[in-house]
């Protein structure tokens, strides 16, 4: 699961062995249906024809009988391992991210991140570097272990912008 194209692929046809192998793995005692097998992210992830998919999505395609498409799938509960679909409503990526927002989840953002290269030093020192004159591909070198945009993205605070 590396980006959004893979996440929201078509959800292949679903045999009754498909739908009784996803259902061993979700415990339905409580009002959220949580997802006990594998996760990626946070999310469930099923198996379906040499394939990988998210479970919300399976749970979506098995109850509604069609395929979410290139739709979002929001979780009212704020629960990613829930799969019962009366938590489930279409929505796109925008709406997701004000709805989390707006119930106070935590976004991660510089150091927190998981996926962080660069450090808050690093980031003062590339505005001040690009402050006095130095051209951005010159800063790039001495800062080698990121790309060149991610050098762009940190100098027009399109990241680590809450510094």
């Amino acid at each position: 699961m590396d980006g959004t194209e893979s996440r929201l692929r078509p959800i292949p046809n679903l045999t009754i062995d498909d739908i009784w192998r996803f259902n061993l793995r979700v415990d339905k005692t409580g009002d959220c249906w949580i997802w006990e097998g594998s996760c990626i992210d946070g999310y469930g992830c099923f198996e379906i024809a040499k394939g990988v998919y998210l479970t919300h999505r399976v749970a979506w395609k098995i109850f509604h009988k069609e395929d979410p498409g290139p739709s979002r799938l929001l979780h009212s509960c704020n629960n990613t391992r829930c799969v019962n679909p009366a938590h489930l409503r279409r929505g796109t990526h925008s709406e997701n991210m004000l709805q989390g927002f707006a119930e106070g989840r935590k976004f991660s953002k510089g150091t927190s991140h998981s996926r962080v290269r660069l450090r808050e030093g690093d980031v003062v020192k590339i505005r001040k570097l690009y402050a006095q004159g130095m051209k951005q591909c010159e800063i790039y070198k001495q800062f080698n272990w990121v790309s060149l945009s991610t050098i762009g993205d940190v100098v027009n605070r399109r990241s680590w912008s809450h510094m």
